[in-house]
């Protein structure tokens, strides 16, 4: 049983056929101390109907495309008016396969100041965990195993990192602290990472909490994403003044090996 408050929310662009399936298995995981927040993109003949049999949960109709950063930014703002301190993200479609109590979690990210945030596992995607840092070498971001060993607490075994996947709680007031990015609709996760890191923050990454990601996306929305992404990939390489040429990042164990870090 969650003891604090917390807030789920959940953002959709172009993913109808999943979003529901998404918001019902959510339902299993919310009570008075856990709401859900959706954050709807989708143009107004396609948003998403509120549904009497939701419980706990609110539905924001934004301008569509307005984009994931500014998205997720509204909702923090909304999480922290509503006096909840911690907030699960997921930026996709996901299915819970049980109940879970947050509890762990959170006394985990109240006994370490500086971590930021716990990513946990999505099935039927791959895992990561990565440090992020800019190479002077290469002047592109790079990333590489995690220098930190993992441990165990409470039997559950934690990985330290700066990046991990885009699943995870943390607290509402590191992400008032430090937003995404509005000019990002792509990209943003390296981005937001990153400056967790620059502020002094960490992750870590936990199996504890697993969901099945649901992999199906419409045309439309492949098409505008794949037409998008070098636009945000510019984007990033100029708020960096990173290396304008080629990619923006690379595999530390795909560089030759005189040129690892």
């Amino acid at each position: 049983m969650n003891k604090e408050k917390i807030a789920i929310i959940y953002t959709t662009f172009l993913r109808n056929s999943l979003a529901y399936e998404t918001i019902q298995s959510i339902q299993s995981q919310l009570s008075e101390n856990c709401c859900l927040l959706i954050a709807d993109q989708n143009k107004d003949n396609n948003r998403i109907n509120q549904n009497p049999n939701w419980h706990y949960t609110t539905v924001y109709n934004l301008p569509y495309d307005i984009g994931l950063s500014t998205a997720r930014n509204y909702l923090i703002k909304r999480v922290s008016e509503l006096n909840y301190s911690y907030a699960v993200i997921t930026a996709d479609s996901i299915k819970f396969t049980k109940k879970y109590d947050f509890t762990p979690m959170i006394e985990m990210l109240d006994f370490y100041p500086k971590l930021a945030k716990i990513g946990f596992n999505i099935e039927n995607r791959q895992n990561f965990t990565y440090d992020l840092e800019i190479s002077p070498k290469h002047n592109k971001f790079i990333v590489i195993k995690p220098r930190r060993s993992a441990f165990l607490t409470n039997n559950v075994e934690y990985t330290p990192c700066d990046m991990c996947c885009n699943f995870f709680i943390a607290k509402t007031s590191v992400l008032k602290e430090v937003r995404w990015d509005n000019e990002l609709k792509l990209c943003e996760h390296e981005d937001h990472c990153y400056r967790l890191k620059q502020h002094g923050y960490y992750s870590l990454w936990s199996n504890i909490i697993t969901a099945t990601y649901l992999n199906e996306k419409s045309n439309e929305y492949n098409v505008m994403r794949k037409r998008l992404y070098g636009e945000f990939k510019e984007i990033l390489k100029k708020k960096y003044n990173l290396n304008p040429d080629g990619s923006w990042l690379i595999y530390n164990h795909k560089l030759p090996k005189a040129e690892q870090l």
